[in-house]
């Protein structure tokens, strides 16, 4: 192989790389989805802490959000599974959480 070859060869693989999502915004969450299977979809959202803001509210706020987002993704048949991994520490500022829904 000529090292012209070498050379396009090592600036395609740099420049494809993985196709990450874009993180999107909707008021107070921001969020980036992708699809595992053909049913099955993670949703990874965070919020901000607001000047009158409490762990409850940011949990509710994300849960309530998640729900949404699957019910329009679903057409309103989905399972909605709260994955947050056990080994990840506990904290009282919950400011990100993944869930894992799947289309009935």
């Amino acid at each position: 192989m000529n090292t012209l070859s070498q050379i396009l060869c090592f600036c395609s693989a740099v420049t494809i790389g993985p196709n990450y999502q874009p993180v999107e915004s909707t008021g107070l969450v921001q969020y980036r989805y992708e699809a595992l299977s053909r049913r099955t979809y993670v949703l990874r959202l965070s919020t901000s802490d607001l000047l009158l803001d409490n762990a409850d509210w940011r949990e509710a706020r994300m849960r309530g959000f998640a729900e949404q987002f699957a019910d329009q993704t679903c057409r309103g048949r989905f399972q909605l599974v709260n994955d947050s991994p056990p080994r990840w520490p506990k904290d009282r500022y919950a400011y990100t959480r993944q869930f894992i829904f799947r289309c009935r």
